[in-house]
């Protein structure tokens, strides 16, 4: 099983933050973990990525998370789906021009 398909069985309410390696998208799966939502965490930066899944599921959160740079439209539409479909709330903190995905059905 990947660290991705860890949020497909989840029951609390997900988030999914994309840039979520430094600064704001860090600080905001603290905040989102605190109010008790499992986490879906996307970065390029490996090391940050996986230290903030650690702190996170210390701290008693589900967490998934892919690495994958937010610019590769293919990379970034199968992590998302590899997440499955029961995000709440999605987020980007990423500093760059992202490119409109297509969404597939919202419910």
């Amino acid at each position: 099983m990947s660290a991705a398909d860890s949020l497909r069985d989840m029951s609390n309410p997900v988030i999914i933050i994309v840039g979520a390696g430094p600064g704001i998208g860090a600080a905001t799966a603290r905040r989102f973990a605190a109010a008790g939502y499992d986490i879906g965490l996307i970065a390029r930066n490996t090391t940050r990525v996986e230290k903030l899944a650690s702190e996170l599921t210390k701290s008693g959160t589900t967490v998934g998370y892919a690495i994958v740079d937010a610019g590769e439209p293919e990379a970034l539409t199968h992590a998302l789906s590899a997440m499955g479909n029961t995000t709440n709330v999605w987020t980007s903190s990423c500093t760059m021009r992202l490119r409109t995905l297509p969404v597939r059905s919202v419910s």
